[in-house]
């Protein structure tokens, strides 16, 4: 079958490309269109990338683009491969450019709590209409970590389309998908200029970018800082600071110590980690990315692999420092204020550790602390309940004339029907009126 594609817009996903392909297709549905793109509708596409194509789609897609071009300008790719080294990205373009899994290339990571759906800008999704006549997924709004657009500083938008959906496809266009939503915009200046460090460390040259190792990057700008005497490095303070100033930013998820550890001493090559270390160091992105630092300095970099802070840690005033951090981190995640989609979450003891960049022995020292967590603390069940009254309410209030079912509540709040709460609970999380209408839904 003749393929008649639309033209790629700038900056536009591949998904966001073939789904608009979708609608103008008249297919009758999804695996239609999944049968004539790919070896075979097991192998759903990756909504970030493009993978198992067959010859025919290819064929036909190469005649009016080059895959490494939909790859390079059209995929997710500069956020995994920007801080491969030079041989390792240019291995894993040439395996993508063979359709292998995205999966297989790189180590990819899970996604944040509340980093799960595709995002737009109200104010994009003007200007895109205007120049188009239509809308479309924007690349640089899906970073991970990216809360607002870098071009129009107003805060992003989750849709309903979520990313993680590859088992059950579907190819869900941005004009079809998009809310009536009035934009809002972002007035923290530190914020703006994080977002647009990271848009433009995404979108500058994959090719030609230095083959100096990002840790010896790092490590020749803490040389300069109050983090490092010598060989000494502060760890201790240097996370607390680090910390500091994302909590008060209101970042989705703040790298851990085990995050900044593995790219300082292991060469860790993650995208939002490095993006947030290198903005706390006031490390330009022309120096991150085409560094010409001497190698004398990337063997003393080399040599210096190990965290060299050798004092005992202060447990009683780590404990004091952390101790209204912890609370404002725990409760962001408890509230659902701390991620865009506002949904409530549980605040695992793993997730207190990560945030404090202490192990689980560690966090037995700080009684502070302690204290803090203990006031989230819920069971799983307890967690779900609050979810799913959350859930509900929003449904209600966003179309309070429209017929729910499950399946709605089920998608804003990731709760299976094998996960139900019992009804008490969320009889205690809202009223015995609210909570027949919830089990009226199973």
């Amino acid at each position: 079958m003749k393929m008649y594609l639309p033209e790629i817009y700038p900056d536009e996903l591949i998904y966001s490309w073939l789904s608009r392909y979708y609608v103008y297709s008249g297919c009758a549905n999804h695996k239609m269109l999944i049968s004539q793109l790919l070896y075979s509708t097991k192998n759903n596409p990756s909504i970030e990338f493009v993978s198992h194509l067959n010859k025919a789609a290819e064929q036909q897609i190469t005649q009016v683009y080059s895959i490494e071009d939909l790859i390079l300008n059209h995929t997710m790719f500069p956020q995994y491969a920007r801080f491969m080294s030079a041989d390792k990205k240019e291995v894993a373009l040439a395996e993508l450019k063979h359709y292998c899994d995205p999966h297989e290339v790189f180590t990819i990571l899970p996604r944040n709590k509340g980093e799960v759906w595709l995002k737009y800008c109200p104010q994009c999704v003007t200007e895109d209409r205007k120049a188009y006549g239509e809308t479309y997924w924007h690349r640089i709004h899906q970073i991970r970590n990216m809360m607002i657009c870098p071009i129009h500083k107003c805060k992003l938008v989750n849709s309903e389309v979520d990313i993680r959906s590859e088992r059950i496809f579907a190819f869900n266009p941005a004009e079809l998908s998009e809310k009536d939503t009035k934009p809002k915009y972002e007035y923290n200046q530190i914020l703006i200029k994080y977002s647009q460090y990271m848009a433009k460390i995404f979108n500058s040259d994959l090719v030609n970018d230095s083959s100096i190792p990002v840790s010896a990057i790092i490590y020749d700008a803490m040389k300069k800082s109050k983090y490092m005497r010598g060989q000494h490095r502060n760890m201790e303070l240097f996370m607390a600071d680090f910390q500091e100033l994302f909590t008060e930013m209101g970042v989705n998820s703040i790298a851990s110590i085990h995050q900044i550890r593995r790219v300082i001493l292991k060469n860790g090559t993650e995208f939002s980690a490095i993006c947030q270390i290198a903005y706390f160091l006031d490390i330009y992105v022309n120096d991150l990315l085409y560094s010409k630092i001497e190698a004398s300095k990337i063997q003393e970099e080399k040599e210096s692999h190990y965290i060299r802070n050798r004092q005992a840690i202060d447990w009683k005033q780590f404990d004091t420092e952390k101790e209204s951090l912890l609370d404002k981190h725990c409760k962001a995640i408890y509230t659902g204020t701390g991620n865009q989609s506002g949904r409530p979450e549980r605040v695992s003891e793993k997730e207190v550790c990560r945030f404090l960049g202490v192990t689980l022995d560690g966090f037995k020292n700080l009684h502070r602390c302690q204290k803090v967590w203990q006031q989230y603390k819920e069971s799983y069940d307890e967690s779900n309940a609050r979810k799913i009254v959350w859930g509900y309410k929003t449904l209600q209030s966003g179309s309070p004339d429209k017929k729910l079912y499950f399946f709605d509540l089920r998608r804003l709040t990731g709760v299976k029907k094998q996960r139900f709460p019992p009804f008490e609970l969320v009889e205690k999380y809202s009223n015995k009126t609210i909570a027949n209408e919830i089990f009226s839904l199973l």
